[in-house]
């Protein structure tokens, strides 16, 4: 009769052994959000892109595609068009951390949200320069609109920006804005209504 067991101890034992290399390769992998991006060409992009999302959590899959989006409006503040917007995000994300990419553009969207609020400011305080002649019941009704709505968006953006901190809070982020280039969260020129400023004819 044959001895089959030290064969079957054997491959007991191999079988051990490739369960703790696929353990130990399991766990070289480190965190996710240490990875390197490798976006050098749009087809590296695609496949690292698509490995990242395989590795990260959902939430920090979705924050990852929220700061790929913010770069690529950042790339379109700095004059960048058509194709030429990737390109100037895969450039600026390729070799840097998956948590680097979510600070770069995080701090970019905290950046002009920030500014887009010192601009409604800046309309607010001119509004409450204004008055209206007597008797211009429609100027007036304007120029009170203007105000609430601008009010309106202050606060909205009051409430934008400390979500976006929050979120950068939980992500492990530094709640630090980017440097913008010269209005680049610029708000565009609203037409004023017929006014003069207060305390003059």
């Amino acid at each position: 009769m044959v001895d089959v067991f030290p064969m079957n101890l054997r491959n007991f034992s191999s079988c051990l052994l490739l369960a703790a290399v696929a353990v130990l390769a399991g766990c070289s992998q480190g965190n996710p959000l240490d990875d390197h991006a490798d976006a050098g060409t749009p087809h590296d992009y695609a496949m690292w892109h698509q490995r990242e999302s395989d590795r990260l959590t959902v939430p920090q899959s979705q924050a990852l595609d929220t700061a790929i989006e913010q770069l690529k409006l950042k790339a379109q503040a700095g004059g960048a068009k058509g194709d030429a917007i990737d390109d100037a995000m895969r450039k600026e994300i390729n070799g840097k951390t998956v948590r680097e990419v979510l600070q770069l553009g995080y701090s970019w969207g905290l950046a002009t949200l920030e500014e887009q609020r010192t601009y409604v400011d800046q309309f607010i305080k001119q509004n409450a320069e204004l008055t209206t002649k007597p008797g211009d019941t429609a100027s007036a009704d304007y120029l009170a609109e203007r105000r609430d709505e601008q009010t309106s968006r202050r606060r909205q953006l009051d409430q934008q920006i400390s979500d976006l901190e929050d979120q950068m809070k939980s992500l492990g982020l530094a709640v630090v804005p980017a440097k913008l280039p010269p209005n680049a969260g610029k708000i565009p020129d609203q037409p004023q209504p017929s006014a003069t400023p207060s305390g003059h004819p």
